[in-house]
């Protein structure tokens, strides 16, 4: 994000929805004290935010390597003061959990049996639904659908609005597709609704392109001002809007689930997109479509369910 650092590879450890250790396993060059590096959510499992972390003094680790030929030198920094190093390389330390700080990646994802209680109480006073139904509405649904909050209510309202009945009978294979598409159709509804000047077709259709664009690139998923303009910006900068959440201190912004962003860039795909077959050689090379490709996949399926 700042720096002009280049190259460093981190291994990071995923286990039980949180990062458990992160390892680099290519330190790469010019980096310093101060840079903010960046690891896309969309390499991390599960994850709804990208992990951003500030470089610290401590965590560098200067050597050499003798024998080099003097004309790859390379200028670096410490604290500043600029020294020219005959092929030194600024090395990370591999305790990044323990000792370095991280902000604006938390991986908090809530219990089953907190979502239970979300969707219990936006259920309530529905009669018809029990204890049961909740129970297979987690079951049913992949977990990043109720594992924050605002999906766990959302989620809810989905099953208030649709009836019990209805989701009880969604096939797993394509639950997700139906469930973000209510999701990402209600937020985004509820955004325009606070906007005079932008509306639904507008921002829906801008927001599609743009995830696909991010995904197809393999660019990271955050949104500047100039991206969706300052009507948006302006209150999703300040947190006003539930579709969005500010990063990077409200310079930039990014869609509140990654899944979200994914399953825009779907819908973008879908228009162009000839066959599931076709969008599968498309993300060769581009790993950033696979997460949008389960829409591809699910959205084929949901149509020959209806033929």
């Amino acid at each position: 994000l700042t720096g002009t650092g280049q190259g460093a590879e981190i291994k990071l450890t995923v286990k039980s929805w949180m990062i458990s250790e992160a390892v680099c396993t290519n330190p790469g060059v010019g980096y310093k004290a101060g840079d903010r590096l960046m690891v896309n959510s969309g390499q991390i499992p599960g994850a709804s935010h990208d992990l951003v972390f500030n470089v610290q003094e401590d965590h560098l680790v200067w050597h050499s390597i003798v024998g080099e030929d003097p004309e790859s030198q390379v200028c670096l920094s410490i604290t500043g003061i600029q020294r020219q190093a005959t092929v030194e390389e600024l090395v990370a330390r591999s305790q990044f959990i323990e000792d370095m700080g991280f902000c604006d990646a938390a991986l908090e994802p809530i219990p089953s049996q907190e979502a239970r209680t979300i969707i219990t109480g936006v259920l309530q006073g529905d009669s018809a639904v029990s204890a049961a139904d909740v129970d297979r509405v987690i079951e049913l649904f992949d977990s990043t659908l109720w594992d924050r909050p605002l999906m766990a209510s959302l989620l809810g309202q989905y099953v208030r609005g649709k009836g019990v009945e209805y989701t009880r009978r969604l096939k797993p294979a394509v639950a997700e597709l139906e469930v973000y598409t209510f999701i990402t159709e209600d937020l985004i509804k509820k955004a325009t609704d606070a906007i005079a000047d932008v509306d639904f077709p507008m921002l829906y259709n801008d927001l599609r392109e743009l995830s696909y664009k991010k995904h197809e690139g393999g660019e990271a998923r955050i949104i500047s001002r100039d991206e969706i303009g300052e009507s948006v910006f302006s209150k999703a900068s300040r947190g006003r809007l539930k579709l969005f959440e500010p990063v990077q201190g409200g310079e930039f912004v990014q869609l509140y689930h990654l899944r979200i962003s994914e399953f825009l860039a779907a819908v973008h795909w879908a228009d162009s997109v000839t066959s599931v077959a076709a969008a599968s050689i498309q993300t060769e090379g581009k790993p950033g479509l696979l997460g949008s490709l389960r829409y591809i996949i699910q959205k084929d399926l949901q149509g020959k369910d209806s033929d």
